[in-house]
């Protein structure tokens, strides 16, 4: 994990995956500090998809 942002009722953490850098929204008493190793799963039914030329929500 390189960052940690709480937000209330859940943590933004930004993770390496793959060569490149997702944002994960995590309930916050499984975020860990900066550094650590966590373990994800993905529901990729709530997954968020972004066109990388244009940045719009791709549906």
């Amino acid at each position: 994990m390189r960052l940690t942002e709480p937000t209330g009722p859940d943590t933004l953490v930004l993770v390496p995956l793959n060569g490149k850098e997702i944002t994960c929204r995590i309930h916050p008493e499984h975020a860990r500090a900066p550094g650590e190793n966590i373990e994800l799963m993905f529901d990729l039914s709530k997954a968020v998809y972004f066109d990388p030329k244009t940045e719009l929500r791709i549906a």
